[in-house]
C-alpha cells in the first residue's frame, strides 16, 4: 500500500504541472465518465482498456512538458 501512495502522489504531482501548463487536448471528463461507466457495468476489459488508454496518455502529456522544459533549459535554449 504504501508503494501505491507513493506513486499516486507523484502522479498527481506531475498531472498538476501538466494541468497547469497547457491546455487540456482531451476530454478528461469524459474519460473519467468511460472508467466509471465500464466498472459500473463490470466490464473488466473494458475498464482497463479505458484505464491505460487515461494512463498512457497522461503520461505522454507529462513526457512532452518534460521534454520542452529540457530544451528551453539547455544551452541556447529559450530558457524564460
Amino acid at each position: 500500500m504504501k508503494f501505491c501512495d507513493y506513486l499516486h502522489g507523484m502522479g498527481d504531482r506531475y498531472r498538476r504541472v501538466v494541468v497547469k501548463s497547457q491546455e487540456p487536448d482531451r476530454d478528461v471528463t469524459e474519460e473519467h465518465q468511460a472508467m466509471y461507466d465500464a466498472a459500473l457495468a463490470r466490464d473488466g476489459r473494458r475498464a482497463g482498456e479505458v484505464l491505460h488508454q487515461h494512463i498512457e496518455r497522461t503520461g505522454q502529456a507529462v513526457l512532452g512538458l518534460m521534454r520542452a522544459r529540457e530544451a528551453q533549459a539547455a544551452p541556447g535554449g529559450d530558457a524564460r
